[in-house]
């Protein structure tokens, strides 16, 4: 927990969901948390970023087989399935490899992605989120430094 009574300072805090991320300033003044300001930002996601992987998955596997798999939803669903797997194992390792035995008309589908590719797939929407911050900032009197 926070235990801090002698330190007076602010604090960022990210409560990111999956529908939802919510980035809140607080200032903790003799223990007590004040809430200064805060902001929603729906573009970094935990549901955005299994789309995202989804989306490259199913690309790699037009591009490798010239089938699409988003023309079903039960092949769909099982990619999505893998990709949430794959995006919480990449938060602690360097690489994952998604398998999916049978995914699009009989035609497995295996593809390794290193963290710093998953990282670039989540660029545009990090980029949305720190301009949130930075607009967070800048609304509750911060500068940055």
């Amino acid at each position: 927990g926070f235990d801090h009574h002698e330190y007076n300072c602010n604090i960022i805090v990210f409560d990111a969901g999956w529908s939802k991320t919510n980035i809140s300033i607080y200032n903790s003044k003799n223990g007590i948390l004040s809430l200064i300001n805060s902001v929603t930002n729906d573009e970094l996601t935990g549901h955005k970023i299994v789309q995202l992987l989804t989306q490259h998955c199913a690309q790699e596997f037009y591009k490798k087989y010239k089938l699409d798999c988003n023309e079903s939803k039960k092949s769909l669903g099982r990619l999505i399935k893998e990709c949430e797997v794959a995006m919480r194992t990449l938060s602690t390792l360097s690489e994952v490899t998604i398998d999916v035995d049978s995914l699009h008309e009989g035609v497995d589908f295996s593809t390794r992605v290193s963290r710093a590719r998953f990282e670039d797939l989540l660029n545009k929407p990090f980029q949305s989120l720190l301009s949130n911050i930075n607009q967070l900032l800048v609304n509750s009197n911060f500068t940055a430094n």
